[in-house]
């Protein structure tokens, strides 16, 4: 099965491209390199500041569109979710190369389309 090596997207044969990265794939399963925790030093760049429930579906949004996000919680914040189990305040970030990508995710769940009737 043809993957893509760069998103590590399984095709079916018969598919030379990624369709959202747009390389040519590759027969051979990519190795997934474990990462250390990334810190807002580096290639990461802040996509938006939410709160409690509203933060754990934008984290989920982007999960399952493939953009790994990090969450960051300032001052005591941590301290009351595991106290409460509400978080406030909740930093979500995303690769810089994913950045685009991100916003429109969350632009549309903000602010969905409604359909004409």
């Amino acid at each position: 099965m043809p993957w893509c090596p760069k998103c590590s997207t399984e095709y079916r044969n018969g598919y030379e491209k990624c369709h959202d990265c747009k390389v040519s794939l590759v027969q051979d399963e990519p190795i997934i390199k474990k990462e250390s925790t990334p810190t807002r030093n580096g290639n990461w760049v802040l996509l938006t500041t939410a709160h409690g429930v509203e933060a754990s579906l934008m984290v989920s949004l982007l999960s399952d569109n493939n953009i790994p996000p990090f969450t960051k919680q300032r001052g005591i914040d941590s301290y009351l979710q595991i106290v409460t189990g509400v978080s406030n305040n909740v930093e979500i970030y995303v690769r810089e190369g994913d950045l685009c990508r991100a916003q429109e995710l969350i632009e549309v769940m903000l602010n969905p389309i409604e359909p004409e009737i």
